[in-house]
């Protein structure tokens, strides 16, 4: 049975209930957003899995395939891991800071000591350098891209279910 014929049965539209007896229309589940995500791209079920399920593997696949898109960039290969990790960090945890994830504090050497990009409040700060902004601004929007699509194909998928 093909992912159509699935989701088909699914749909609560299908269902007859008895007259008289109670019943209604059931939530989504995750069986049908897992049946809708099927239908997108591969980065954009990945996207949706790594920066909504915060998914481990989904989130170093991302990175992986981030790398990939961003070779031909005049960066080296360490300099391009700095930054699309960073971005992912930030599209995951939008308001944590990058240096310590939102604790306030880092360590420098063998010493904890107050994070110094924050100034220990946790929360971001302007971070971009002028010459890291214009890269992390295209890492992000590739990365907005694919959440768009992965929305759009669970909304038009799932539309008729959530009533």
């Amino acid at each position: 049975m093909g992912a159509p014929e699935i989701l088909g049965k699914l749909n609560p539209k299908t269902c007859s209930f008895d007259a008289g007896i109670g019943g209604g229309v059931p939530t989504l589940t995750w069986e049908n957003i897992a049946g809708a995500l099927g239908y997108c791209s591969t980065e954009a079920a990945m996207t949706a899995r790594a920066i909504l399920l915060h998914d481990p593997d989904s989130i170093r696949k991302l990175i992986g395939r981030l790398m990939g898109v961003t070779m031909r960039w005049s960066l080296d290969q360490d300099q391009r891991l700095v930054l699309v990790t960073r971005v992912v960090r930030e599209e995951i945890h939008p308001d944590h800071c990058w240096n310590c994830g939102g604790r306030g504090d880092a360590m420098v050497g063998a010493v904890k000591a107050i994070c110094a990009p924050c100034g220990g409040s946790g929360r971001n700060a302007s971070h971009w350098s002028k010459a890291e902004a214009p890269a992390a601004d295209a890492v992000s929007g590739c990365i907005s891209m694919w959440i768009s699509e992965a929305m759009r194909h669970v909304g038009n998928e799932l539309h008729d279910l959530d009533t």
